[in-house]
């Protein structure tokens, strides 16, 4: 009876630690600091 009460507590606690991880965070898509910069190369590669 003890497992049986351990397995489903830690069960709960893992199905709230995923279903938590699941929120509604918006990240910016493009995160590349050239394209943020808006850096422009030449044709010898230098800045």
């Amino acid at each position: 009876m003890k497992k049986k009460l351990m397995l489903t507590v830690l069960s709960s606690v893992f199905a709230l630690g995923v279903l938590g991880a699941c929120g509604d965070v918006e990240e910016p898509v493009n995160e590349d600091p050239a394209i943020e910069n808006n850096a422009v190369i030449n044709d010898e590669g230098n800045m």
